[in-house]
């Protein structure tokens, strides 16, 4: 192998491994990338359960609050003049 050719062949090599190293740098970056996306969707995803369950203890709430509206129930004044009014009715 003469000098030429050497040379161009440790050239190739050197572009190769820089070229190497760069793929690996890449694929370390998009798995902390992943991770770190798969840690925030994992957070809205709690996030989202939470509301959920708060949305759902809302409807009943509200559901129960209709159902007492259409019975026309109220809620008692339990102040001493309106209580005793009531009692000597």
């Amino acid at each position: 192998m003469s000098d030429l050719e050497a040379r161009g062949h440790d050239e190739w090599e050197r572009g190769a491994s820089k070229r190497l190293k760069a793929l690996r740098q890449a694929s370390r970056h998009s798995q902390s990338y992943s991770q770190a996306r798969r840690a925030q969707l994992d957070g809205f995803q709690l996030q989202l359960d939470r509301i959920e369950a708060e949305k759902t203890a809302l409807y009943k709430e509200v559901s129960r609050t209709d159902q007492l509206i259409d019975q026309q129930m109220v809620r008692m004044d339990t102040t001493n003049k309106t209580l005793v009014d009531a009692i000597r009715n």
